[in-house]
């Protein structure tokens, strides 16, 4: 799933440019291949980009970059991948988006990953008791 480093290579981007960052192509690559870590992802391009201003003298500029980069770069793969995954988890965006972010808040950084997995499970067991238990039939069309 390359397009979520891409959306944020390309926020990271848009974000370099206006907060007057130099190299602004190579920054936002380190963002794209940064972002393919889990849990530690983007941040650990964008971070020491916030360094940089900071240590260049440009205290307000770095504050805006860090306020970007929390606000934007890092939040849109909670926005992007629930959008992404509801086709192939036949859920919809909204339960995939709160799994994340309760998991995240339950669980720590680790919650990304544990709280969509309760989800499935939850919905899994919904639709064992339903097919095997109640003998409804499965309002799910097996996927090929």
């Amino acid at each position: 799933m390359a397009l979520v480093p891409l959306s944020q290579g390309l926020l990271a981007f848009i974000g370099f440019w206006l907060f007057g960052v130099p190299s602004v192509v190579l920054w936002s690559v380190m963002v794209v291949f940064a972002a393919m870590i889990p849990l530690l992802g983007s941040p650990l391009a964008w971070v020491p980009a916030c360094v940089y201003l900071m240590v260049t003298g440009a205290t307000w500029r770095s504050l805006g970059l860090l306020l970007y980069g929390v606000t934007l770069i890092s939040t849109i793969d909670n926005i992007l991948k629930p959008m992404l995954l509801r086709d192939t988890a036949q859920i919809h965006p909204l339960p995939g988006f709160l799994s994340i972010v309760g998991g995240i808040f339950a669980f720590g950084p680790l919650g990304f990953l544990i709280g969509p997995v309760i989800l499935s499970l939850v919905l899994s067991a919904l639709r064992i008791y339903r097919l095997e238990i109640l003998r409804k039939p499965d309002p799910l069309p097996a996927t090929p």
